[in-house]
Parts: structure tokens; C-alpha cells; sequence
């Protein structure tokens, strides 16, 4: 007996002594529960403060797996909770099995799944507040947007180059559970940490402007049956992106319902050979170191033109053209020519400033640089090749920003989306300040102007991308595709960008489409859309219209 009791007093001894804490620890867990609090992720709202991202409160239900009163029965609860929520059963015996206590039965479900469970009172059930991210005007903008997984993480866009400033920090407090592993809502521990809110974005781009670009764009990527399509609307002074908007798109609520490739940004992500978009940069050089008069006349071959061995065509023959009619005209030959006098070394600087071969820096993951090789890696060719737009690659994110330093006098623009950073009481935490590096004189891109306000008129390679009351100017661009590398005789890239007033620009607009079938320049394809989504713009934004001008030519 003494030896039993003294067994007896060593045990309570370990018990009490050593091991209260662990038992202590252990008791602990069995009545309570560590509620996490989500922090609730900023919105994003257009240049107006209309919401395009927002955050509403939504519930989760979970499970207690390892609670007394679950333990009972859990196949009548595991029943009855795939039976209502129409889950996979297989999967959650899983994360039942594979749990210590906690398991996540479905997450953000509807309201009336969320009353029924709750009306069931299931043992070992609980349910969480979090919060669903919801993107109210659906396809709009989704390029732009990106979306979020299940846990607000930003996987893509705005929400994923934002992601710490829109997330915010969750907090967490001790609640208490019954013998059942029921949340008691009235019993809380005192240890808590309270969720801090996300930031707000305001964008750049506008909801009007960005509905009628999406508009115009579906049009034409129906209309010629293309395999994509990319319409970019900016402001030329300050880089600020009004709208973006690509074909095939996807909507953010939903985006696991789409392939992969309809939720690429090709604005930033594909690269496209500029053609004769390309030219704007010679021309800019030539003029800018004063190697060619605006009005010099140059002798385009009839055409056709033997140049190392290749022969160079143009697509309608001319005789004698003046520079400006060069461009105006789209002459490859002629640009060859004028570009042959500046040389390699200077052709690829400029182009280098002009933002090819380069990032912009646009506020947006997964922008590729494009392509442009230094000249020591040029081909015998590659100077009748690269005047007009080949052997060069760029993404319709750095072609409207080259074409931007002509329409606001020389200066080159980082392109951006968000505007504005605000806190959850709307008070401004910080503003973005636009940059520019200039690259050309006044006098170079005013001539330019002139030049591809030529362009848009009737005897330019673009009259259909004419505004009525408006002065355009622009430049076409149609380039064949390198499919096995080879240039395709069926395959093409079909392109305008162009900006309006002329002399004073609101915006800068481009459209590029890919495969257009079965017109294909850029005159026919795309210049017509430019004009519709820019006469629509100007309209909206309550534009003056321009006087117009006649100029009597003297026989």
C-alpha cells in the first residue's frame, strides 16, 4: 500500500509539478480556436472613382475535425455537408485525414448554401467571415485588372504588381469552442490583433473611354476573323493610359473558366514587327540632324530596287517623291535611301531612343523588351531591312509610345496606370508624377506632324483613318508575320497609330490586329477602327471641333 501511494503522490507530482504547463497547453486547444480576420483588400476605381475591383464580405464554412461531438458521427455531417454543397466527398475525407483540427469545407459560398448549413447545426461545423473579390463591370478592363485566387492574392495585372499595397494585413483573435467544437460567438479570449485595410488605387484609364475601345475592338477582331487584336488609348503628354483592351479577353470573376492565352496582356507580352510605324523614327532622325530637306525630291525606282543583292518594292511604284511624300506615301525605298545616308550607328541610336529594344517601365508585370540588335550584329541587309520596320520586334505597348513622342513635341513618356494611391478614408497617400526624357527638338516633331497629317489625307496611305472636323495625323503599318523563319505571304500584322488634334493632341490611339482575314493592310483594317474609337473619344471628352482648312494648291 505505502509503495502504491507513493507511485500515486510521484505521478501527481509530474503532473502538476512538470507537466501543467503541456497539460495546460493541451486543455487549451480543445476549448478554443485561433479566428483569423481578413484584412479587407483595397478597391481599384477608374480616373472618376467609378469601382472597377472591389471586396464584399462573404462567408466560409469549416470544419472542427478532431472536436468530441464531430468524432461521434462524422459521416452523417460529412454527408449531409456534400449533400447541400455539392462538394467533392472524397476530397474533404482527405483534408479530414490529413488535418490536425481545422479544415476548410468550402470557401466564399453562396448566401442561401451559407443559411442552410447554418440552420442544420452540424456538429463540429463553423463558419468564418472573409471576403470575395468581385469585379463589377466584368470583361471591362481585364487585362488591365488581373484577378486574385481564392486567398485576394494578386495573380495578375493591377492586382498583381499592387499586391502589397492593395492586400492589407489580417488579423487574428481567440475564440472559445463547447464540447461540441462550436464557435460560442458571446466568449472571446482578450489576446487579439486588429486587421489592417488595403490600400485604394485610382487608374488612369476611364470607363467611358475604355467601354468604347473595348467596343470598337470586338468589332473588328469578329469582323476579319483575326487571331487577336490590341487597342491602346493614351494621353501623349503624360503617358497616363486612358484604355487598353485585347481580344480574346477573359472575365476576372471567373478566370479559371478561360484559356490561358485569353488572359495574356499582348499589349505588354507580344511583340510584332512594326513595319512601316518604323519609318516615323528614321524620318525623326534624318530631319532631326538635318540630312534631308522636308521637300527634297527623291527618286523611288519605279518600285523596284536592287539593293545588296535583294530586291526592294514598293507597294505602289513611284518615280520621283519629296521626302515628305516619302513618308506620307509609305516609300521603302525612299526610306532606305535617306536612311542609308545617316548610317547604322545612328539609325539604331535613335530607335534605342525611341524606347525599342527597351521596357517602358509601364506599371505592369510581364513586359518583354522586344527586339532590337546593335549594330555589330546586323546582316549585310539588315540596313534596307530595319529603316522599314524588320528584323525589328516591339509590343504595342512601346510602338504607341514612340509614336507619343512626335504627337507632344519630342518628348519621350514612361506609360502608367495608377494615378493615385488612397487610404480607406479616400485621403491621397501618394500621387504619380508623369516622366519624360526629350529626344527630339520642337521643330523636328512639328515638321513630323505635318508629314503624317499628310498621311491620313487622300493622297496618304490612310484617308479612312480621317476625322470629320478634326485633324489627324497617323501612320500605317502592315507587316508580314515570320512563320519557320520566313517572312509569310499570307500571314500579317495590320496596324494604325495615329493621334488627334493634330497640332495639339488629346490622345495618342492604336490598334493593331493580327491575322486579319481577308484585308490585311493597315489602311483598310485598322486605320478605320482608329477612327471610330478616336471620334468617339473626342466626342466624350467635349473636344472643340477645328475649323476647317482648305488649301487651294496652285497649278
Amino acid at each position: 500500500m505505502f509503495l502504491l501511494i507513493f507511485v500515486f503522490f510521484c505521478r501527481v507530482i509530474t503532473l502538476q509539478v512538470f507537466g501543467c504547463q503541456f497539460l495546460r497547453k493541451e486543455a487549451k486547444k480543445g476549448r478554443s480556436a485561433l479566428m483569423k480576420l481578413p484584412a479587407f483588400r483595397g478597391a481599384i476605381f477608374d480616373r472618376k472613382g467609378r469601382e472597377l475591383a472591389v471586396s464584399l464580405p462573404t462567408n466560409s464554412i469549416c470544419l472542427f475535425s478532431k472536436s468530441s461531438e464531430f468524432l461521434r458521427n462524422p459521416e452523417n455531417t460529412v454527408s449531409v455537408l456534400v449533400e447541400c454543397l455539392k462538394i467533392n466527398k472524397s476530397l474533404l475525407l482527405k483534408r479530414i485525414q490529413g488535418s490536425r483540427d481545422f479544415v476548410w469545407v468550402k470557401r466564399k459560398v453562396a448566401r442561401e448554401d451559407y443559411e442552410k448549413i447554418k440552420k442544420l447545426d452540424l456538429p463540429g461545423v463553423g463558419f468564418c467571415e472573409e471576403f470575395k473579390r468581385v469585379y463589377p463591370k466584368g470583361i471591362l478592363a481585364s487585362h488591365i485588372l488581373g484577378f486574385t485566387d481564392i486567398d485576394g492574392k494578386g495573380l495578375e495585372g493591377i492586382e498583381l504588381k499592387n499586391d502589397e499595397l492593395l492586400k492589407g494585413e489580417s488579423g487574428w483573435h481567440i475564440l472559445i469552442k463547447d464540447a461540441r467544437g462550436r464557435i460560442i460567438p458571446s466568449l472571446e479570449e482578450k489576446k487579439r490583433k486588429k486587421e489592417r485595410e488595403g490600400l485604394n488605387l485610382v487608374l488612369t484609364i476611364d470607363e467611358r473611354i475604355q467601354e468604347i475601345v473595348e467596343e470598337e475592338l470586338e468589332r473588328v477582331y469578329r469582323k476579319f476573323k483575326a487571331l487577336s487584336a490590341t487597342a491602346i488609348v493614351m494621353d501623349p503628354f503624360s503617358g497616363e493610359i486612358l484604355g487598353l483592351a485585347n481580344r480574346p479577353t477573359f472575365d476576372p470573376n471567373s478566370p479559371g473558366s478561360y484559356q490561358a492565352s485569353f488572359r495574356r496582356n499582348r499589349a505588354i507580352t507580344d511583340i510584332f514587327e512594326p513595319g512601316s510605324v518604323f519609318k516615323v523614327v528614321v524620318a525623326a532622325a534624318v530631319l532631326e540632324g538635318g540630312i534631308v530637306d522636308p521637300e527634297e525630291v527623291i527618286f523611288c525606282e519605279n518600285g523596284k530596287w536592287l539593293y545588296r543583292k535583294h530586291i526592294l518594292h514598293d507597294a505602289e511604284p513611284h518615280q520621283n517623291l519629296s521626302f515628305r511624300e516619302v513618308i506620307a506615301k509609305s516609300s521603302n525605298i525612299g526610306t532606305v535611301k535617306v536612311a542609308l545616308r545617316l548610317g547604322k550607328e545612328k539609325v539604331y541610336r535613335y530607335a534605342h531612343n525611341f524606347g525599342f529594344g527597351q521596357s517602358t517601365g509601364v506599371d505592369l508585370p510581364g513586359e518583354v523588351r522586344g527586339v532590337l540588335r546593335t549594330p555589330d550584329k546586323w546582316s549585310k541587309y539588315s540596313m534596307a531591312a530595319i529603316p522599314i520596320g524588320q528584323e525589328v520586334a516591339a509590343t504595342p505597348m512601346q510602338a504607341i509610345c514612340a509614336l507619343a513622342v512626335i504627337a507632344n513635341g519630342g518628348n519621350y513618356v514612361k506609360p502608367y496606370f495608377v494615378k493615385e494611391i488612397e487610404n480607406s478614408q479616400g485621403v491621397s497617400v501618394r500621387k504619380t508624377k508623369p516622366w519624360r526624357r526629350r529626344i527630339i527638338s520642337r521643330e523636328t516633331a512639328m515638321t513630323l506632324t505635318s508629314i503624317l497629317r499628310d498621311a491620313v489625307e487622300e493622297e496618304g496611305t490612310a484617308p479612312l483613318a480621317k476625322i470629320y472636323n478634326y485633324t489627324v495625323a497617323g501612320k500605317t503599318g502592315t507587316s508580314q508575320k515570320v512563320i519557320n523563319g520566313r517572312y509569310s505571304h499570307s500571314k500579317f500584322f495590320s496596324s494604325f497609330i495615329g493621334y488627334a488634334p493634330a497640332e495639339n493632341p488629346n490622345v495618342v490611339v492604336l490598334v493593331m490586329v493580327n491575322e486579319p482575314k481577308p484585308l490585311y493592310y493597315g489602311s483598310l483594317v485598322a486605320a478605320p477602327v482608329f477612327r471610330e474609337i478616336t471620334r468617339r473619344i473626342l466626342s466624350y471628352l467635349e473636344v472643340p471641333q477645328e475649323k476647317k482648312i482648305i488649301v487651294k494648291k496652285v497649278q
